[in-house]
């Protein structure tokens, strides 16, 4: 599976550019997609799930050792996130998962495509923004982590620690960090956040399918 990389910025540039996205957020971006959406509960929209949010939560890494670098091998979407393709997603598994391919066999009115086009562009506006920030939060942990890493390797060529403990200490440095990556406060006002995004787009959508349709959808996406 091909790495993602992403340059390391220093700390202060990151810092700014979490603020500058924030203060570039549409306030609607997380308002619900359809001003009139059929009656769904949350419950009913929590049971269908939000793939992205698996590996964004917890990527995939390849672990700090002697000889490597922590690295991110994959956050469960393209590096590139596709306006023409936005829900085009990997589970944990690495199985692709994509809203789109489970409407296209909805025999859908040009009506219902056009509305499917909108909230569909809303959503991808919603999910970059939140994406970004998740991200750079992601490669904030990781460059951390492999600073914490340089300094140990330094303890091990000056003699200051023993081959064992060196990896005693990156195996907790690991630990550590798998834990950063799902526990960040900031990271996780984002997850949540891009769930709601998730949600808004599904209540819409909702809205724009007849039943049969729906249910199609549903099952072509949990299963398919």
């Amino acid at each position: 599976m091909k790495k993602l990389k992403m340059k390391f910025l220093p700390l202060a540039m990151i810092g700014a550019l979490l603020l500058f996205l924030a203060s570039c957020q549409n306030e609607e971006l997380t308002k619900d997609l359809s001003q009139n959406a059929a009656t769904i509960s949350d419950a009913e929209l929590d049971a269908i799930p939000a793939y992205d949010l698996e590996l964004l939560d917890a990527p995939a890494l390849q672990p700090a050792t002697i000889d490597q670098e922590m690295d991110i091998v994959s956050d469960g979407l393209p590096v590139e996130l596709d306006e023409e393709n936005p829900t085009m997603m990997r589970d944990s598994s690495g199985h692709r998962k994509d809203l789109m391919a489970c409407l296209k066999d909805l025999d859908l009115s040009e009506g219902q495509k056009d509305s499917i086009r909108a909230i569909s562009g809303r959503l991808h506006h919603c999910r970059k923004y939140h994406i970004t920030a998740i991200r750079i939060i992601n490669h904030t942990i990781l460059s951390q982590a492999n600073q914490e890493r340089k300094i140990l390797i330094a303890k091990f060529r000056r003699g200051e620690i023993t081959r064992a403990e060196l990896i005693r200490a990156l195996h907790r440095l690991n630990h550590r960090t798998r834990y950063a990556f799902r526990h960040n406060p900031e990271k996780m006002r984002h997850m949540k956040a891009l769930r709601q995004c998730f949600k808004n787009y599904l209540r819409a959508l909702h809205h724009i399918l007849n039943e049969r349709q729906w249910d199609d959808f549903v099952s072509c996406y949990k299963h398919g």
